[in-house]
């Protein structure tokens, strides 16, 4: 990345920023292209904190549910339409906990054996379709019956919105059988949540993570409504 040096302070925060920035440097001003030894460095480091399931790691221990067992993932604008931040959290989670992360609903196209044509899906399905074990599918669920009789059948012990953006209604009706304590809300739009938008987040009581946060100086500082709560990842 020829430009490192301009990335945002909020931006990039899982990434060895530091280090891509030497590397840069030496081969930009110097011609001294990356080592071996500081290539398998990079791979090393992507392994173990880059990867779907390392972030899905990331997200129960920060929000101090790395104890759970059991997980209701729910979006269900994403059998539809894939949004990058939702499915892949998705399978990162279905990566550390196999079957005991149940989908509502089930989305077929991360699957093996899914027969969807990814042309079909957004960006072409590129980095997530078709990329996990058919082991790792759950039971097709319902919500014809309310969201009170899955939660209570299921008895999960974290339940994941994948989409708070699109998906709050949904979002509120898990709050009214759920504890709020225990659930995770994933914010991944491209914008930054408005004012209004961070104070409905913040007082929600939810463990919110949120994709898109405008860096100081920026023209836009509606993000730094956060700053006040230390629930917002």
């Amino acid at each position: 990345m020829p430009d490192i040096e301009a990335v945002p302070r909020f931006c990039m925060l899982h990434y060895p920023v530091e280090a891509m920035r030497e590397v840069t440097q030496h081969a930009v001003h110097r011609g001294i292209h990356p080592s071996l030894a500081t290539k398998e460095a990079f791979r090393a480091y992507t392994q173990r904190f880059l990867t779907t399931q390392a972030m899905a790691s990331y997200v129960l221990n920060v929000a101090g549910l790395q104890e759970a067992e059991s997980v209701l993932f729910i979006d269900p604008a994403l059998r539809e339409t894939a949004d990058y931040l939702s499915v892949l959290s998705l399978i990162g989670l279905k990566q550390l906990l196999g079957r005991r992360c149940v989908a509502l609903p089930e989305v077929d196209y991360v699957f093996e054996d899914s027969v969807r044509d990814p042309f079909s899906l957004y960006g072409r399905g590129f980095g997530f379709s078709r990329v996990l074990d058919p082991e790792c599918r759950s039971a097709e669920l319902s919500t014809e019956t309310g969201f009170e009789r899955v939660v209570d059948s299921l008895a999960p012990d974290v339940i994941v919105i994948g989409s708070i953006a699109r998906n709050f209604a949904v979002a509120q009706a898990v709050g009214a059988v759920f504890p709020m304590s225990r659930t995770i809300w994933l914010h991944g739009e491209d914008d930054p949540p408005s004012y209004a938008e961070a104070r409905t987040l913040r007082e929600s009581g939810a463990h919110v993570f949120v994709r898109s946060i405008e860096p100081s100086g920026s023209p836009d500082r509606r993000s730094y409504a956060f700053a006040q709560s230390s629930q917002v990842w």
